[in-house]
């Protein structure tokens, strides 16, 4: 799920997002989710922990990443 997608759906701000994430701002949320920029990979760690797997690494990248064997498509 992309991030712009997950905030909507939740109702969750800029700032409050950034806030959970804890270490950027929301001018930087709202980078990320209009993919102006990618966030860092220990920002990418923090966002799958806070929305609880929702938004993950592949949401982020222009081609997913491929799946591992035994992994569910």
């Amino acid at each position: 799920m992309k991030l712009l997608d997950y905030l909507k759906a939740n109702g969750i701000s800029d700032d409050a997002f950034a806030s959970a994430v804890g270490t950027v701002t929301a001018s930087a949320v709202r980078k990320w989710k209009y993919r102006e920029r990618t966030p860092r990979l220990d920002d990418v760690f923090k966002i799958e922990r806070v929305t609880g797997g929702a938004v993950t690494l592949n949401d982020f990248l222009d081609e997913p990443l491929p799946a591992e064997k035994g992994d569910a498509a």
